[in-house]
């Protein structure tokens, strides 16, 4: 039986709804037992961490963690993924350091390492990368991505000192992997859905981590950092600002979080 007390009643309904369609079809983890597993990681940690919860993504790198280790080992990878290795509130509601490190920190990393692709993405009219990539950042890559790519990723990931550049890198790299294709993309519309499938094509791992790792050049960790306490302040601001609207349009509904899920 799976611990209950303090997790709130829609945190399950959420869990039990992802489970099974997180990895519908795999070999291993649409088995029923490795289902059971991941509810339980996943129901652990939302009563570890009730600012948390449950957050969709969750459960994918939960599958992922479970094809190399055990339960607990699993259930302490993610308490360390969210509380150690990420920006604070990458999985709070709001995901506020996410939008951070999408919209501007890797804005800003394009502009400088592939500056012919940011300049093509803004005359399409893509000035905000959350629509392209926050998933990439939320599931750490797992969705869409070869799972050889995906385990070399999280390799770096855990093992190196500042993990948070690693998943910069990787999304900066695969904009340089693919440059001639992005600029030929030629309207919003028609990019959008390509670009979100750009991890999709990385099988060629060796490439991916030569442009990672050596012809990008640095990525200092103080730099991101700088980055990062730039830009907060305006997502915040930007919260902020929605909250109130929301707010006094609405001022019974207080339920209707999910807008950020």
């Amino acid at each position: 039986s799976m611990p209950s007390s303090n997790v709130p009643g829609p945190v399950f309904k959420q869990i039990d709804q992802d489970v099974p369609r997180a990895f519908a079809g795999h070999p291993v983890l649409s088995l029923p037992r490795m289902q059971h597993t991941m509810r339980r990681v996943l129901v652990a940690y939302a009563q570890r961490n009730p600012a948390v919860g449950y957050a969709q993504s969750l459960d994918r790198i939960v599958g992922m963690l479970l094809l190399f280790c055990d339960e607990q080992e699993a259930f302490w990878l993610l308490t360390w993924l969210i509380e150690a290795a990420l920006p604070p509130n990458t999985y709070s509601v709001t995901m506020a350091d996410v939008r951070v490190d999408v919209h501007y920190v890797l804005g800003e990393l394009l502009r400088e390492k592939v500056p012919r692709v940011a300049a093509h993405l803004a005359s399409i009219a893509i000035t905000d990368l959350t629509l392209v990539c926050q998933s990439w950042f939320l599931c750490l890559f797992v969705v869409g991505t070869p799972t050889e790519t995906v385990l070399r990723i999280w390799d770096v990931l855990f093992h190196a000192e500042e993990c948070t550049t690693i998943l910069l890198r990787v999304a900066v790299a695969l904009f340089k992997m693919y440059e001639d294709d992005v600029c030929a993309l030629r309207s919003f519309a028609t990019a959008v859905p390509q670009l979100q499938k750009l991890p999709r094509r990385a099988f060629d791992v060796d490439l991916l981590f030569d442009i990672a790792f050596k012809k990008l050049g640095k990525f200092k960790p103080a730099r991101v950092r700088d980055l990062r306490a730039k830009f907060r302040p305006t997502v915040m601001k930007a919260l902020k600002d929605v909250a109130s609207i929301r707010a006094r349009v609405a001022p019974v509904d207080d339920d209707d979080d999910d807008e950020y899920a």
